[in-house]
């Protein structure tokens, strides 16, 4: 009956074909089959995508991105359980299935990225993540190869033997989709974990790869032969064969066949032109199954881009053609749920008792929907909605249809197994199996959704062990190593990480009102104080001291007269002041054209006055009016919940708004940055400026700056939360501490790094970071340009922000220097979405990244960044920082002040604000004069 199938399908005869049935083979045999539309075996770059061609795609779907949620976090734990639980202490292996002690490759792929996740999640510390990790490679290093080549398909995970499918010990071949699967996960492992690198390295460099790929670029598995012979056969069908091969890919290798599409074949089930593999099954002996997850797989963790793809944004996908059969994929599962009512999420998927496995296929041997055991055997009792699947489907595609397979699925879990392996369709309820695979792409599932594309960028690009060893001799030819291709070099890798993709949607000053302190200080949760460092005191304690010792070296320029071009660059930057403040109320808004102002930027334009006045931009008479009139302004404004100024205004009629400038009568919080942010900008007006003292006074007395601190450290309130929450990260941290500390509130233990401080190498410079990762404190770290360069210019450097600052700057440089891109990072607005960015020197551990304020990655939105080239030109003169200046000069609207910068890609970012245009009278008042706290009287002459 088999074989009548297929040839019905090969033959083309063609009836309709009943969707989203799962019928017995009779029935459906009965029913025919349309014809499928074969695709041929051409070249793939002579076709379109929808039909194998290469090319990129943007997906009519939006995945599932953004920071987990409580339930998502506790779904994460829950899932952890599973490796917790079965992890063989003495070899470092995972069981594949629950007790049993056997595993393979594909599954311990699962169990590393299923680390990878709880590690990225905050579940386990980095300690554990590392002993496992190197627990594991360390066993790997060990294993005996099948015979000396490959590593055989099973193990026993007690004692790391190779073992039968019976788990006795024996050797059955070796599996190319399952090696390839592992390369991913070790690519992954060694990019996002560079000290991970010569322990992946040297697991890898003992195989053998002359027989699993051929010059063709095709993908062979062994087995043992009738004869105890080696047989070599192709493996790998539409799905997984791609997925593989892009694994190998990722190590050099050129698995051209392994990764075309063709020979294709199309099938219409539900108005859905499902893809599968054309290849005869009666011919190759094997089965062309359609199911959910080598698709799934590949999104999830390599975006469904090509592996040199370091640059295009999360909506483009490079390899395209993976993405469009992808969302095809989806779709005939969704619609099958909309005709029938039919819960589905169809994949491989263990199963209790005989069979023990089946594929759970969308298609396969002429029918749809067929479940089918490892010899064919139907099965239709097993088909289910499997975790893994719905899991992958609602990380992926943000649909309706997933949030249903989501609550369907999330709570099914046992306390110590992890996640069941699905749900049956035939209402038996859960599968009562664990397996390492499903709890492993549920945990990569969830990382996803909170980082993105998980195989990043390597952290710190160079030489490759893999590539550079046993060049002496002919072992690399004899073990078919690869060479480095172009796209796996440190420089190409540095060039396409920098690189971003043009055109941006419309500006919309409406959402870009806030600036760094208000969007990042709040945090969700009440997050704790401060942590053990990452690594060990003795060791931050040397770090340290080296910083503090290169500090020592940075320059310490004296003031000077400004040159006249200098005061041109200041009445440029003046003329946003003039344009932007509001007549009546005296407040500039904090973007062009816009009416909202946060008390942030009430504290850059004080700076701004200060600075204008004192380097003889405006008179003494006019100062004094626009002080007096803000003052005036600021005394009336309305505080949230009487207390404290909420974190944004409308400066036309001072009501409280959001952060789009909509009116709100609740408020939505306060910013302890912004605020101590504006007291330090009080307390220079105060000490230059006397007659506005008594105003001043007035002001604070005003406001309950009592609740700006808790046991010395700053604390704000979001609205989403009842009470106050520890703000700010390293950097911003003590400069808002200096603020409110004049304000004669105890703020010590904020002023204090030692048990939040850590370091990230940023092109070869030791950087400080701040250790409270956004996993388990509830926001983001990002070292940046701006918290130092304002400590320097406002309140003057002491030893530790003079080396945090110099760290910061050198770092800045020498990328300029390795890779020909000027660089000065910082927070600032952007046109268009998400509006304002965050540059980080290192952000969340990864240098050079660009986040938005809920965290997601932008770094095709990296610039340069217009105030900070000002601020360090005048705080640390030197040849480098004056060569910023020559980029910057060109970035202006004469009629309405600088630019917020220039994307690395070449276009302006032409947003213009308070701040980019305060901090460059700012910083001429520090050529001048030194820092703004310093008293001065007279003018520039």
């Amino acid at each position: 009956m088999l074989f009548k199938r297929s040839l019905l399908l090969i033959t083309g005869l063609s009836t309709a074909l009943m969707i989203g049935s799962v019928a017995p083979p009779t029935v459906l045999a009965q029913e025919g089959l349309a014809t499928p539309a074969l695709g041929g075996t051409g070249d793939t770059a002579a076709s379109p995508v929808a039909e194998g061609g290469d090319g990129p795609y943007v997906r009519p779907y939006q995945a599932r991105r953004g920071p987990l949620s409580p339930q998502e976090m506790e779904i994460a734990r829950r899932a952890w359980k599973y490796f917790a639980t079965f992890t063989q202490e003495k070899t470092g292996l995972v069981n594949a299935v629950g007790r049993y002690p056997s595993t393979t490759l594909w599954d311990t792929a699962s169990y590393v990225s299923g680390a990878v996740a709880a590690y990225e999640l905050g579940i386990i510390p980095k300690s554990e993540f590392d002993l496992r990790m190197y627990k594991l490679l360390g066993t790997f290093r060990k294993l005996k190869l099948f015979r000396g080549e490959l590593p055989n398909k099973v193990y026993q995970t007690e004692t790391g033997e190779m073992v039968d499918y019976g788990n006795k010990p024996g050797e059955v071949g070796f599996s190319a989709l399952d090696i390839g699967r592992f390369l991913v996960w070790m690519r992954i492992l060694k990019d996002r974990y560079p000290y991970l690198g010569n322990s992946v390295d040297g697991v890898l460099l003992r195989w053998n790869y002359s027989n699993v790929i051929d010059e063709n670029g095709t993908l062979y598995g062994a087995k043992v032969g009738k004869k105890k012979e080696t047989v070599y056969l192709q493996e790998g069908r539409l799905g997984y064969e791609e997925y593989a091969a892009k694994g190998f890919m990722l190590w050099g290798f050129k698995p051209t066949a392994a990764r075309m599409a063709k020979p294709l074949a199309t099938i219409p089930i539900c108005g859905v032109d499902v893809p599968y593999d054309a290849r005869d099954p009666r011919v190759f002996q094997t089965q062309n199954y359609v199911v959910t997850e080598g698709y799934i797989l590949d999104g999830m963790e390599m975006n469904w881009d090509l592996p040199g793809d370091f640059s295009s944004d999360d909506a483009t996908h490079t390899e395209g053609w993976r993405a469009e059969f992808a969302d095809r994929i989806y779709k005939v599962q969704e619609c099958r749920y909309e005709t029938t009512g039919m819960m589905t999420a169809r994949s491989e998927h263990n199963v209790q008792g005989g069979p023990f496995f089946v594929y759970d296929t969308i298609f396969s041997s002429g029918y749809a929907w067929n479940t089918v055991s490892p010899r064919g055997d139907y099965s239709p009792d097993y088909a289910a909605v499997a975790t893994k699947a719905a899991f992958g489907m609602w990380a992926l595609w943000d649909t309706h249809y997933t949030g249903i397979l989501y609550n369907a699925i999330s709570d099914l879990f046992d306390e110590e197994r992890g996640y069941y392996e699905g749900l049956l369709e035939n209402g038996d309820g859960p599968i009562d199996v664990f397996t390492s695979n499903n709890n492993g792409i549920l945990l990569a599932a969830l990382l996803y959704k909170a980082q993105g594309k998980i195989l990043t960028p390597p952290r710190e690009p160079g030489a490759e062990v893999w590539f550079t060893a046993m060049r002496d001799g002919d072992m690399r030819e004899r073990r078919n190593l690869p060479e480095q291709p172009d796209w796996l070099k440190p420089e190409a890798i540095a060039a396409a990480k920098v690189a971003a993709p043009t055109g941006a949607p419309p500006t919309s000053p409406a959402a870009a009102t806030a600036p760094v302190a208000a969007q990042s200080a709040a945090t969700p949760t009440a997050a704790p104080v401060g942590i053990p460092p990452a690594d060990n005191p003795a060791k931050i304690a040397a770090q340290l001291r080296a910083l503090l010792e290169a500090g020592s070296a940075a320059p310490m320029p004296t003031p000077k007269p400004l040159q006249a071009d200098q005061l041109d660059w200041g009445r440029l930057a003046w003329r946003y002041f003039e344009q932007n403040t509001n007549p009546d109320t005296g407040l500039p808004g904090s973007v062009d054209s816009f009416p909202g102002i946060t008390a942030w930027e009430m504290g850059s334009y004080f700076n701004a006055l200060v600075s204008a006045e004192r380097i003889g931009l405006i008179d003494r008479a006019v100062f004094n009016d626009r002080v007096t009139k803000a003052l005036g302004s600021i005394a009336r404004l309305p505080l949230y919940q009487g207390a404290l100024p909420n974190k944004s205004y409308d400066i036309r009629t001072l009501v409280m708004t959001d952060y789009g400038g909509n009116p709100t009568d609740t408020g939505i919080g306060w910013s302890a940055l912004d605020i101590a942010r504006l007291l330090i900008s009080f307390k220079i007006v105060e000490q230059g400026y006397p007659e506005h003292q008594v105003a001043i006074a007035q002001i604070r007395n005003g406001w309950k700056l009592g609740q700006l601190v808790s046991n010395g450290v700053l604390m704000g309130q979001p609205i989403e939360l009842p009470q106050p929450v520890q703000e700010g990260r390293l950097g911003y941290e003590e400069y808002g501490a200096r603020g409110v500390v004049m304000a004669g509130l105890d703020a010590q233990r904020a002023l204090e790094v030692q048990d939040t401080l850590r370091f990230v190498e940023a092109a070869g410079v030791q950087v400080p970071i701040d250790a409270r990762d956004q996993q388990r404190f509830g926001t983001y770290v990002c070292t940046t340009s701006e918290p130092y360069i304002m400590e320097g210019l406002e309140l003057g450097f002491d030893d530790r922000s003079r080396a945090f600052a110099w760290a910061v700057l050198r770092a800045q440089e020498a990328r300029a220097k390795a890779f020909g891109i000027p660089t000065a990072l910082s927070e600032g607005h952007v046109p268009g979405d998400p509006y304002f960015v965050y540059g980080c020197v290192v952000g969340n551990e990864v240098p050079w990244a660009v986040l938005s304020p809920d965290s997601k990655r932008f770094d095709q939105l990296r610039f340069l960044d217009t105030k900070s080239v000002f601020a360090w030109s005048a705080l640390f003169p030197g040849v480098y920082t004056d060569s910023l200046l020559q980029e910057v000069f060109p970035l202006n609207d004469p009629t309405k002040g600088w630019f917020t910068g220039r994307f690395e890609t070449g276009e302006t970012n032409g947003s213009i604000t308070a701040n980019t245009n305060a901090m460059i009278l700012e910083s001429l008042h520090f050529r001048a004069f030194g820092p703004l706290m310093t008293p001065v009287g007279a003018a520039n002459p």
